[in-house]
């Protein structure tokens, strides 16, 4: 018979993945300790992110009551808000980032906990795919305010998309001038903006499909928490803008949003081939995690027709929506059958402590055989003079790396004969009432203790069955409950297990009661919100790592197509007589579209020179430059020449004063010269 453990933990490195998963437990344990399960925030990750993002579409729909997506009055609709227009920004801008900070802390506790495996791949490719669309959304927002930031971030995002052959021109010139800002490129941002989020809701629900009972959102006091953080925060530090987009001065701000802008920071700092080669492998390893990670298909569980008795407990406690009724197809005198999706069941052995008949389980850990080995073992166990105790150990749990033995010894844990499962929810209560009424002392089954476990409902399912809450119960008249013991205690909790089962071998064990809230709970609510509060702000407004130089720069934004010249030479006799009679000629003639040549001179200095080649499939379209020079401070003689063959064609002056963060831009487009300068844009 295979380890059941095995069968739960399905990447390549278990033990690497629990060491990362470690940190995550402690948290949730930590979290259990001092607030009431339904009021732990890192149980509920991907309901709060979920929650976040609904606040955050919301307040920027209610934005637009103030806001003008228009390049020109985008900044200043912005600034001129009422005070209710400036705590809905601040809401917007925080729920966003809170949103990105739980879908981040989600990720990577499903990750280590191994949860992408089998037919989990679908919730794990969505993820992935919500995390880099909710990062675009982000992205485009900060384009939207269009000061400083939104500057850097044009500029750095058209440098990024100009390899793309889609743009006629070279994005890039489009911000250089202020002029040039296209207000249609705007509006496209903008509605993207809006419509994106569309696209996320329907990631979501599709993450979420095969999940039976979902839970979507939080309940109304986690939400209102939320909320009421949310609020605090944007109260205590309110999203403000940084200087407006001017093109003539060069961005600087002291801090950036690091949940949305540090990949751009990183982009600004490397080059183009570097960055999307790195998008790639990255998106790359992201999306094929379920296939390089896993070492196999979990195993799916089976249905045994000749115990089967169309109940339906499986399929209604089935968490992934494995297992349908569908009509009998054995002529025994049952109305359904029940019926497994192998597509959809991720062998977490439910469905076995649903089913009192054992007609459903894995094949390596069939339910009736194993209770005809448990009744084998107290027979022992009685024969031998001694006690017989029984434990079920969810592989999960901090018992789940015990060496135990054919006979169900584990040295780690003396005294008890053990079965290993993947989950606690494969105990049925019939299984556990066998065992008391063979004569074991005692039954002990360890859970996970997880708010948010492996396999979801199988802690509850089990607590509410052993406590005759759920179908199929415990028939408490039928066993002395007082000999049966669930306890919680994930991976990495080892000590405190121990504890707990040396209290039960010595009946001290107490069976856990309610939480109950006392005013001290409040206050370390109030401590966790702000915490998290502090993990959302913190980032918004840290340090900025884009690269400011301060140094005057002079600009030339070049679009120039000179006339094609044509070149002619005399025909070679063999070109002759490949020639058709009507079309011989002496000569053959060559129409082409000659380089441009490009001199910058700085006072006496030439401080660059160039040849830039016609675009377009035949090169005969016209050429393209984009020079920025630095210049030292003061007043300067500007020269810019331009030409083909040996010519300079079109030649512009200009005395002009550089000082810090300005630039003055020339730009030459179709024979036409315009200098635009910090001061007065002039021709």
């Amino acid at each position: 018979m295979s380890n059941p453990q095995k069968l739960s933990n399905q990447s390549r490195w278990p033990r690497l993945f629990d060491l990362l998963q470690a940190p995550f437990v402690a948290l949730d344990r930590l979290m259990e300790a001092h607030l009431p399960p339904s009021m732990n925030p890192f149980a509920q990750t991907g309901a709060l992110a979920n929650v976040s993002f609904i606040i955050a579409a919301i307040s920027g729909v209610l934005l637009l009551f103030w806001y003008s997506p228009s390049v020109h009055e985008a900044w200043a609709s912005l600034e001129n808000m009422s005070a209710l227009g400036q705590l809905t920004r601040s809401v917007h801008r925080y729920s966003s980032d809170a949103t990105m900070l739980l879908v981040l802390f989600h990720a990577a506790k499903l990750l280590f906990a191994s949860r992408f495996s089998g037919p989990r791949w679908v919730a794990w490719v969505t993820g992935v795919f919500s995390l880099g669309t909710l990062w675009f959304v982000g992205w485009l927002g900060y384009w939207l305010v269009w000061d400083s930031r939104a500057q850097s971030l044009a500029t750095i995002s058209a440098r990024l998309v100009e390899p793309i052959p889609i743009f006629t021109d070279p994005l890039s010139r489009t911000f250089v001038v202020n002029e040039a800002v296209s207000s249609g490129l705007f509006v496209t941002v903008f509605f993207f903006h809006m419509l994106i989020p569309l696209v996320i809701g329907v990631a979501i629900w599709m993450h979420i499909s095969r999940v039976a009972r979902a839970k979507f959102l939080t309940s109304k006091p986690m939400g209102a928490w939320l909320g009421a953080s949310l609020l605090a925060v944007s109260i205590a530090f309110p999203a403000l803008s940084s200087e407006q987009a001017d093109m003539s001065i060069k961005p600087a701000f002291e801090t950036m949003d690091w949940w949305y802008l540090f990949p751009l920071a990183v982009a600004d700092r490397l080059g183009t081939g570097v960055i999307w080669t790195a998008a790639f492998v990255l998106g790359l390893l992201l999306f094929t995690i379920p296939w390089t990670l896993s070492r196999k298909e979990p195993e799916k569980a089976q249905v045994d027709l000749n115990r089967c008795n169309g109940c339906t407990n499986c399929a209604n406690d089935c968490p992934y929506g494995a297992i349908t009724m569908v009509p009998r197809t054995d002529g025994r005198p049952w109305e359904l059958e029940a019926k497994v999706d192998p597509n959809l069941c991720v062998g977490c052995t439910i469905c076995s402590g649903s089913c009192n008949s054992a007609g459903i389980g894995i094949p390596s850990l069939p339910v009736q055989d194993k209770r005809k080995v448990v009744d084998q073992w107290v027979d022992q166990v009685q024969n031998d003079g001694e006690e017989p105790l029984i434990a079920f150990l969810c592989a999960n749990s901090a018992a789940g790396d015990f060496s135990i033995d054919e006979n169900g010894v584990s040295t780690e844990l003396p005294g008890f004969r053990c079965v290993q499962v993947p989950c606690s929810g494969w105990v049925n209560p019939i299984t556990v009432e066998r065992a008391l009424r063979r004569g074991a002392k005692g039954v002990l089954v360890v859970g996970c203790g997880c708010s948010d476990p492996p396999f979801r409902e199988g802690v509850e399912f089990t607590q509410d069955r052993l406590d005759a809450k759920r179908s199929p119960q415990m028939r408490l008249e039928k066993v002395d409950t007082s000999r049966v013991r669930f306890i919680l205690h994930p991976r990495g909790d080892l000590v405190s297990m121990l504890a707990d089962i040396d209290a039960y071998r010595t009946d001290s064990l107490a069976k856990p009661s309610g939480f109950k809230v006392q005013p001290k709970h409040w206050v370390k609510g109030v401590l966790v919100a702000a915490t998290l509060s502090a993990l959302v702000w913190a980032p918004s407004n840290m340090a900025s790592l884009f690269e400011a130089d301060p140094s005057p720069e002079l600009v030339l934004s070049l679009k120039y197509r000179p006339k094609v010249e044509e070149l002619c030479r005399p025909a070679t006799e063999e070109e002759k007589a490949k020639m058709m009679r009507h079309m011989k000629s002496d000569t053959i003639c060559e129409r082409s579209r000659p380089d441009v040549n490009v001199r910058v001179s700085v006072g006496p200095s030439v401080v660059h020179q160039a040849t830039y080649e016609p675009h377009g499939l035949a090169s005969d379209g016209p050429s393209f430059a984009l020079i920025k020079i630095p210049v030292g401070e003061g007043e300067h003689q500007v020269k810019i020449e331009v030409g083909h063959a040996d010519r300079w064609t079109h030649v512009k002056e200009a005395q002009l004063v550089f000082r810090q963060m300005e630039r003055h831009v020339f730009t030459f487009e179709e024979g036409v010269w315009t200098l635009s300068s910090p001061n007065s844009p002039r021709k």
